[in-house]
Parts: structure tokens; sequence; C-alpha cells
């Protein structure tokens, strides 16, 4: 998500959430848009739907594209 649309719009209304219903909405949001058509140009376009290369490491011997996040949820 580009940083102006997040920082002036979706920040202020999620962060009046809980943790679980901003991610809840928020995927729910993304899942919908991509079943519209265009929706996934559009998530494309606003968004970075590929691994930057610096996120790229070595664990254990074993290449990963990306870090992995873990939610306490």
């Amino acid at each position: 998500m580009p940083d102006w649309s997040y920082h002036t719009l979706f920040k202020p209304l999620l962060f009046r959430l809980s943790g679980r219903r901003a991610r809840d909405l928020t995927l729910q949001a993304i899942g919908g848009l991509s079943r519209i058509p265009g929706g996934t140009f559009v998530i494309r376009t606003m968004g970075h739907m590929e691994m930057s290369p610096h996120l790229a490491s070595e664990l254990a011997g074993v290449p990963i594209a990306c870090p992995v996040g873990l939610s306490g949820g």
C-alpha cells in the first residue's frame, strides 16, 4: 500500500479497531478486491506483490525468499 494512502486514510481508521478486527477487515477487503474484474491490477499497482531481493536470506543452509512473520493471535 502506498505511504500516502496508508498514513492519511487507512491508519487512522484501522487504529480505532482492535488488532484482530483491523487485520480481518484488511484481509477481507483485499480478498474482495482480488475477486472483482481489474482488482488484481489495482492490488499490484497500489501494493508491492513482488518480494524485494533484499529480503532474501539463508536459514540453516536453506534459501528463503522473505522473512516469516508470526501473529500472537
